[in-house]
């Protein structure tokens, strides 16, 4: 049985808020970070030491329907959050105006206006089809979706169903 769009949009939401947890506890590591050196560092002017606490740490990202059209900003690093309409924008890494293929929502075009500047840092690298993805927790391949065979192992595919699968090497 084919994983339902309702499905994959869970397991995606899944993704990114494991994601967003281990990105929640780096920014607050790198907080602290400032906030000790800023107070080492008496020189720093109030205002400064403002400005350089700012970070992605700071960005609501999504509202709980996933889109960033509120806040304008994206926590994954090197997403920005482009525009559809007046009603949708979404954080993802590269936004090619007209129809979206993996929009699940409408088949209306995106308009591709970006709003706020990209998250810093690089985007994470995806597995490719056959490869352990339980540490990337993403595929390159399209219609690909990672799915978790243990604790430690993962694997891209297009379709899984439970139990055992003669595919496996092991």
């Amino acid at each position: 049985e084919a994983a339902t769009p309702a499905h994959q949009r869970r397991a995606l939401i899944l993704r990114w808020g494991a994601r967003a947890a281990v990105l929640g506890a780096v920014g607050l590591l790198a907080a602290a970070v400032v906030v000790l050196s800023v107070r080492a560092d008496a020189e720093v002017a109030p205002a400064s030491a403002a400005l350089v606490g700012l970070s992605v740490v700071e960005c609501p990202g999504d509202d709980d329907k996933g889109s960033c059209l509120t806040s304008k900003c994206c926590k994954q690093p090197g997403y920005r959050c482009s525009q559809k309409d007046a009603f949708w924008a979404q954080c993802m890494p590269e936004c090619t105006p007209g129809p979206n293929l993996f929009d699940e929502g409408s088949s209306d075009p995106w308009s591709c206006e970006p709003l706020g500047e990209r998250a810093p840092g690089k985007e994470k690298a995806c597995s490719a089809d056959g490869e352990n993805c339980a540490h990337s927790q993403c595929c390159a391949g399209l219609g690909m979706q990672c799915y978790a065979k243990n604790t430690s192992f993962a694997t891209c595919k297009a379709t899984c169903e439970p139990g055992v699968d003669m595919g496996d090497p092991d």
